[in-house]
């Protein structure tokens, strides 16, 4: 009689025959079912000591020992070995390594010594008595510990070491693929596989064709369908059917992922192979750099000049630098930028002799160097250059035609703030200021339209750009207004001050008082005394006519307000209007308050002691208060929750907490109860975005929605404490039974007490 070891017949049933395979497979399926475990999760768990979960486990005593609980309540084990992915662990039973699942299902039976997850191959590795074995990522055991060395190809294929001999294994379905050599990935092409011996490799394809043989130093990724290979010292091109593109004849050949292309280098100087092998430039420069559109910049014995894909000479190699810049004046350093940018637009600032000029792609001068600085901005959709000469800066425009003469200490792009804030440009002013330019000297500004038109006159110490888009020029205590086009509004005034309340209405402050007029200057209203803080609300728009209405401000006229034409609206039935927001008003009656529209219609009665926002509602929700009783209106007015209650406070989006006879309930945004008034306290709990119930010095939880997850009958809850776990399992005691429950209300398989 023959025995086998278990050991034995898993090597048996991976080299047997096929039809032996087929009569094994039933046996020793049966013989790899973990008993204890199948029972386990068909059955409840008895604990004599439970713990809160800490992520994915609890500690907890089982027949007397310390295990650790899955929180899916099918499993206890003794240890845990590693966490993978997908909610997967490595985990220790019985003395040996075994995986589960998120859903606690035994993935790989408890009987191997160590279980590594190689994470990015999707695959784990098994060893046992000192051999490897190999199962996949969905726990099926695809080759059993008969191995020296198992290591990851690609994610369809692992490399096997076994004694003298090598190979591969598929992952799709466990057969083995010998080699002669040792294997290791080849990062080159996932069929290929890099073959080893000593300091020589090859390439092998994994239908088992050499592609390489064994006598090359390295490989590496080259053009799509093609790689460099190393022989000897030189190095070469070969397609990835091993097929000869290149002999090995250069020092050096690099492939760029920024522009795609491989540099051949020789002897120290550098030039480019084509994916056919043919040298597009001939190695005869220092450096050629990133190429962008079929071009770069080249050097050759410290002269910079750009040439094409091809060796066209684009700029002649005479320069001390060339740099290529986009359409916002940044170095193009990668074809990301490029492509991320408008390519409305490229060009290459030269340098020669400590001076500067332009050059277009197509290498036409734009500019000579003789410019002490160049820089490139976008205004408007377009590129402008702005040139700095004998201390001067002038604009040009993208084709080089000088628009404004370089006779200004600076020009710089008008939507461009200063850091001393005696210029400024809000953002609600932008459209306005791309389509200039501000000339600066000394420390007076003034503006040019991109044509070289003079809009205003650089003699002006303080500017600011108003949010309708017209600027405020100042000098001293004398204040001038103007529009975008230069257009003087309001002529240099001394001492008097100026409010845009809307786009085309100002508050001019002067020793008569304040008057509100149009851009023509033509008066429509007049105050003795005025705030523009009064009249603004919460959000301070551009315009201070809310609803068309501003108010007047001024405590003798709470209630007073004028139209864009300066026409008096009183709202007369009431003592007080605040500023309105999205067409409503907080309106007063003496000590009553509620909400009108622009027409003095009440929306909201105005009959309550007091009205505020819920929360974060986003002025939707409001709580009223009405003869110390609290109720909820939205902001059409319509009584969501009656004024009936001790207090009410927000709980999530849209829930309310109300208290009413020293008991709290719960209700939504359409005034739905959704718990009654039966509860001592409620409480968010942020940690499980729920909600705590508690009845007396019993505790439960809700979702907002009223849905009960635990009763309120527990002594304690104790949420899980992993720092991604959402708080679920949590741990319910009740005297000393203890209970597991899941978000959805159900419980554990588990019966547990606690010491």
């Amino acid at each position: 009689m023959i025995f086998l070891t278990w050991q034995d017949l898993q090597i048996v049933l991976i080299f047997a025959p096929m039809q032996l395979f087929r009569l094994c497979l039933p046996v020793a399926a049966l013989l790899c079912l973990p008993l204890q475990d199948t029972i386990a999760q068909q059955t409840r768990i008895t604990l004599q000591s439970a713990a809160r979960f800490d992520g994915d486990f609890a500690p907890v005593v089982h027949r007397g020992r310390k295990v650790l609980l899955h929180r899916s309540g099918r499993i206890v084990v003794d240890k845990l070995e590693e966490s993978t992915r997908n909610g997967r662990h490595v985990v220790r039973k019985g003395g040996y390594a075994g995986v589960i699942d998120s859903t606690g299902r035994v993935m790989v039976p408890f009987e191997y010594d160590e279980i590594e997850e190689e994470y990015d191959l999707h695959f784990f590795r098994l060893k046992k008595n000192g051999k490897y074995g190999l199962a996949d990522s969905a726990g099926r055991v695809l080759a059993a510990p008969a191995y020296n060395r198992l290591h990851g190809l690609y994610t369809g294929a692992v490399a096997f070491t076994r004694g003298s001999q090598y190979g591969w294994l598929s992952l799709k379905d466990g057969s083995v693929h010998p080699s002669p050599y040792p294997l290791s990935k080849s990062y080159i092409h996932p069929q290929l596989f890099v073959q080893e011996s000593g300091e020589l490799s090859g390439l092998l394809h994994e239908n088992g064709a050499q592609v390489a043989p064994v006598k090359y130093a390295a490989f590496r990724i080259c053009y799509p369908g093609t790689l460099v290979y190393i022989e000897g010292n030189k190095a070469g091109m070969m397609g990835l059917d091993g097929t000869t593109i290149t002999p090995p004849l250069y020092d050096q050949l690099d492939w760029s992922a920024d522009d795609s292309l491989v540099r051949a280098k020789q002897g120290g100087k550098t030039g480019l192979v084509s994916p056919q092998g043919v040298l597009t430039i001939p190695v005869q420069y220092n450096e050629l750099k990133m190429f962008t559109a079929g071009q770069a910049v080249a050097v050759l014995n410290g002269k910079y000049g750009v040439v094409s894909v091809n060796g066209r000479e684009i700029v002649p190699l005479q320069y001390s630098n060339v740099t290529a810049l986009n359409a916002e004046g940044n170095e193009i350093l990668n074809y990301a930028v490029k492509e991320k940018l408008a390519d409305t637009f490229r060009a290459y600032r030269i340098e020669m002799e400590d001076k500067y000029g332009l050059l277009a792609w197509n290498g036409k001068e734009l500019l000579e160097p003789v410019y002490e600085e160049i820089a490139i901005s976008t205004l408007n959709g377009r590129a402008y250059v702005f040139a700095r000469k004998a201390g001067k800066t002038g604009l040009y425009s993208q084709e080089g035609k000088e628009i404004i003469p370089p006779r200004y200490e600076q020009l710089l792009p008008a939507g461009k703030s200063n850091a001393g804030f005696t210029y400024y440009a809000t953002d609600a002013a932008m459209p306005f200021a791309e389509q200039m330019v501000r000339a600066v000297n000394g420390k007076y500004s003034g503006f040019f339209s991109l044509d070289g038109r003079e809009l205003v006159p650089p003699r002006y110490e303080e500017v600011r750009w108003e949010n309708n888009g017209l600027l405020l020029l100042k000098n001293g205590d004398t204040t001038t207004i103007a529009d975008a086009t230069g257009r003087i509004i309001r002529p240099p005034a001394y001492r008097k001050y100026y409010y845009t309340v809307a786009t085309d209405r100002l508050v001019e402050a002067g020793d008569g008082g304040y008057r509100l007029t149009d851009l023509a200057g033509r008066e429509l209203y007049r105050w003795e005394s005025w705030s523009l803080r009064d009249v603004q609300n919460n959000v301070g728009d551009s315009s201070c006519f809310y609803a068309g209405l501003m108010k007047t401000g001024g405590y003798d006229n709470q209630n007073l307000f004028i139209d864009r034409n300066g026409k008096e609206v009183r709202f007369s039935a009431f003592t007080r209007v605040e500023p309105f927001y999205k067409g409503l008003a907080v309106a007063f009656k003496e000590n009553k308050v509620g909400f009108i529209d622009s027409l003095g219609r009440e929306v909201i009665p105005v009959k309550y002691d007091d009205i505020r926002n819920l929360a974060d509602h986003h002025n939707e929700y409001k709580k009223v208060r009405l003869n110390d009783r609290y109720g909820v209106i939205n902001r059409s007015g319509k009584t969501l929750l009656p004024p009936e209650y001790d207090n009410i406070t927000p709980a999530g989006d849209g829930y309310f907490i109300f208290s009413l006879d020293n008991k709290t309930g719960l209700a939504d945004s359409t005034g739905k109860i959704c718990l009654p008034p039966e509860y001592d306290e409620l409480d968010m709990n942020t940690t499980l975005n729920c909600l705590t119930l508690w009845k007396g010095r019993k505790r439960g939880l809700a979702h907002l929605d009223g849905k009960i997850i635990i009763p309120a009958e527990y002594d304690e809850l104790s949420p899980n404490y992993g720092w991604n776990a959402g708080g679920w399992p949590v741990m319910a005691r009740k005297g000393n039974a203890v209970l597991y429950f899941t978000q959805n209300g159900e419980t554990l398989p588990v019966t547990a007490t606690t010491e």
